[in-house]
C-alpha cells in the first residue's frame, strides 16, 4: 500500500481465514468423535478373544455385537457430520474470498498484471482443500497419539513398533515436501503463465481462423504445455515414488505386527486378541501418515495458492466503497498536474496535464496515436488512479468516490467494447434489471431501439448466444447505449464511432446533442469532423502533454502555424467554460 501498511482488503482476507477457525475447531472435534469410534472394532475383537470365546457365552456375543454395531453407526453419523462440515466451510470461504478478491482481480486486469482466471482457479483450490482429504488426515494425525497410547495398553512392544514406522512415514513425508516443493511451485508458475498465454492468443479467435495461424497457436501451446507436463511429470514421479514406498513400509508394519504379536502370544506375554487388535490399531495410527503423503500436493497447491491471493490483496488498492455519498455531480471536471506512469514502466504516459471542463462543456481530445488521448480518459472515470497529481469531478478526487455511487453518474465507453453473456436489457442497465423505460430510452438515444426489436426475443435475447449476431457496430452502440443509461452527468467516449455507419453516427450525433442539452459533460476521444464540431473545445495532445486547445473550426480549417501555438494557449482562458493548461 501508499502508507506501506496492509491494505483494507488484505485484512478482510486474513479475517476471512480466520473466521475458518471455529468451523476447523469443530471439525477437530468431531474427528476426536470419530477416533473415539474406531476404536470399536479392535475393542470388540479383544472381547470376542477375551471373553466370548473363552465363555462360549451366546448372550455376551450378542450384547457386545450390539454395542459395536451402535458405536459403528455413530461413528457414521460423526463422519457424515463433518464430510457435510467441510462442504459448508468449503462453500463459505469460496463464498467470502469470492466477494473479497473479484474486485482485486478487477484492478490487477487494470493495471496489466494477473489472470482472473487462475485467481479464481486459487479461490477453488482452498475450497477443495478444505473440502477434501487432505484437511481430514491432517486432523486425524492429531490423535494418531490416541491409538498409539492404547497399543501400549496392549503391550509396549506394539506401541514402540508403531513409533518406529511412525518416524520412518514421517521422514518420508519431509522427504517428499522437501524434494517436491520447487518442482510443484515451479509446475504451477509455468502453468499460469500457459494458461495465461494461450487464454490471450484463443481470444484473437477470428484473426486465427482468417490467416490460417492454428498451427502456429497449436505449436505455442505445445511448448508451454511440455514444459508444464514435464515439471509435473517430475513431481509427480517423486510423489509416486514416496507414496509407493510408505505404503511397503506400512504393509511391512503391518506383517511385523503380525509376527511380534505371534512371538508375544507364544511367549505367553499377550493375549491372542491382541495381536488382531494390535495390527487394527497400528494401520489405523499411521494411515493419516499416508494419507498425508499422497495428499500433499494438495497442501502445497493450497498453500501456493492462498500465497498468490494474499499477494494480490496486498497490491490492490484499499477499497473505495463505504464512502460518504456525494451525491449527483454537476460535471465540472479538474485535471491538476495528473501525471500517470504504467505499471512497470518508468516513463510517464501523461505529463503534468492541466485541464478544466466546465459543467456541461463537451471537449474532444485529439492527437496522434500514442499522445495519450485514451489513457486520459481512464484516468478521468477512475479506471486508473494518476501517479502524480489529481482528477476531480466537481472538486472531489475521483478517487475518492465510492465506485458504485461514481457510475451511477458517469458513462463511459472505451475503444473496444465488450458485452456481457447476459440479455440486452441487462447489458444496457449495466447487469442490473434496470427499468425498462430507461433501458429503452438509453436505446432509442443510441439508435438501437429498433434493431433490438428484431432480435429472437428483443431486449431479453441472450446475448451469451447470440453474440454472434451483432456487427462491430452494433455492438459499439450497445456499449453507446450502456453509457447513456441513467442520465449520466458525465459522458467519456473513446473513439465512439469507430464503426459506425452512416446511421450510426447521425444516432450518436444526435445523443451528444441531447446530452448538451440536459446539461451533461461530455469528453470526446476523436478525429472525426462531424463531432469534432460538436465539442466546444478541442485539447490537442503530443507525447503525453497538452500542445494546445483551440476551437473545432480552428482544426477543421487545418493546423495553425507553428508560430501561433503560444498565442491559443495564452487566449485559452478567453475561450468557452473552462481552462486548460499543458505541462510538457
Amino acid at each position: 500500500m501508499r502508507d506501506g501498511t496492509p491494505g483494507t482488503r488484505e485484512l478482510r482476507l486474513q479475517q476471512a481465514l480466520r473466521r475458518c477457525w471455529p468451523g476447523v475447531l469443530l471439525a477437530l472435534a468431531l474427528s476426536f468423535v470419530i477416533s473415539l469410534a474406531m476404536l470399536i472394532p479392535p475393542i470388540y475383537m479383544l472381547n470376542i478373544f477375551s471373553k466370548v470365546l473363552d465363555s462360549g457365552s451366546i448372550g455376551t456375543l450378542l450384547g457386545l455385537s450390539g454395542l459395536a454395531l451402535g458405536g459403528i453407526v455413530l461413528y457414521a453419523v460423526f463422519s457424515f457430520l463433518r464430510d457435510r462440515l467441510y462442504m459448508v466451510l468449503g462453500r463459505w470461504l469460496e463464498r467470502q474470498l469470492g466477494e473479497e478478491l473479484i474486485e482485486a482481480v478487477v484492478g490487477q486486469s487494470l493495471r496489466g498484471g494477473g489472470n482472473p482466471a487462475q485467481s479464481l482457479r486459487d479461490i477453488a483450490d482452498l475450497r477443495s482443500f478444505v473440502s477434501g482429504a487432505a484437511l481430514t488426515a491432517g486432523l486425524e494425525l492429531i490423535w494418531s497419539p490416541l491409538f498409539v497410547g492404547f497399543l501400549f495398553l496392549l503391550h509396549p512392544a506394539y506401541g514402540l513398533l508403531c513409533l518406529g514406522g511412525g518416524a520412518v512415514l514421517m521422514v518420508l513425508a519431509v522427504l517428499n515436501e522437501l524434494l517436491t516443493r520447487e518442482p510443484v511451485r515451479e509446475a504451477n508458475s509455468r502453468g499460469v503463465e500457459a494458461h495465461a498465454r494461450i487464454g490471450n492468443a484463443l481470444r484473437n479467435a477470428e484473426v486465427i481462423r482468417a490467416m490460417g495461424m492454428m498451427p502456429a497457436v497449436m505449436r505455442l501451446w505445445r511448448t508451454d504445455n511440455a514444459q508444464v507436463l514435464e515439471l509435473g511429470d517430475r513431481a509427480g514421479l517423486i510423489a509416486s515414488a514416496m507414496r509407493s514406498i510408505s505404503r511397503g513400509v506400512r504393509l511391512v508394519l503391518q506383517i511385523a505386527t503380525f509376527g511380534l504379536g505371534a512371538y508375544l502370544v507364544l511367549a505367553h506375554e499377550a493375549a491372542l486378541g491382541t495381536l488382531i487388535a494390535a495390527s487394527m490399531l497400528t494401520a489405523r495410527a499411521l494411515a493419516p501418515i499416508d494419507a498425508l503423503i499422497g495428499g500433499w500436493r494438495q497442501f502445497v497447491t493450497a498453500r501456493l495458492a492462498l500465497r498468490r491471493l494474499g499477494e494480490m490483496a496486498r497490491l490492490d488498492e484499499d477499497s473505495r466503497e463505504g464512502r460518504t455519498e456525494l451525491g449527483r455531480p454537476e460535471g465540472r471536471l479538474e485535471l491538476d498536474r495528473t501525471v500517470f506512469i504504467p505499471p512497470g514502466q518508468s516513463r510517464a504516459v501523461i505529463k503534468g496535464v492541466r485541464l478544466e471542463i466546465a459543467a456541461g462543456e463537451t471537449v474532444a481530445l485529439i492527437g496522434p496515436s500514442g499522445a495519450g488521448k485514451s489513457t486520459l480518459a481512464r484516468l478521468i472515470v477512475g479506471v486508473w488512479q494518476p501517479t502524480g497529481g489529481a482528477v476531480r469531478l466537481d472538486g472531489h478526487d475521483v478517487a475518492t468516490w465510492s465506485r458504485t455511487e461514481f457510475g451511477r453518474h458517469i458513462g463511459y465507453m472505451p475503444q473496444s467494447v465488450e458485452l456481457f453473456p447476459a440479455t440486452i436489457r441487462q447489458n444496457i442497465a449495466r447487469l442490473e434489471d434496470g427499468e425498462p423505460a430507461r433501458v429503452i430510452d438509453a436505446a432509442r438515444q443510441a439508435g438501437i431501439h429498433a434493431l433490438i426489436g428484431r432480435m429472437p426475443n428483443g431486449y431479453d435475447t441472450d446475448l451469451g448466444d447470440n453474440l454472434h449476431l451483432l456487427t462491430g457496430g452494433q455492438r459499439q452502440r450497445l456499449g453507446l447505449a450502456r453509457a447513456l443509461y441513467g442520465d449520466p452527468a458525465l459522458l467519456v467516449l473513446d473513439e465512439p464511432d469507430a464503426n459506425l455507419d452512416t446511421e450510426g453516427q447521425d444516432a450518436l450525433l444526435e445523443a451528444l446533442r441531447h446530452a448538451k442539452r440536459r446539461g451533461c459533460t461530455v469528453v470526446l476521444v476523436t478525429h472525426r469532423p462531424a463531432l469534432l464540431a460538436s465539442s466546444d473545445r478541442v485539447v490537442v495532445m503530443k507525447e503525453g502533454a497538452i500542445e494546445r486547445i483551440t476551437t473545432a473550426e480552428a482544426v477543421l480549417r487545418g493546423p495553425p502555424p507553428v508560430a501561433a501555438a503560444p498565442t491559443v494557449l495564452a487566449a485559452a482562458p478567453a475561450m468557452p467554460p473552462g481552462q486548460a493548461q499543458g505541462a510538457g
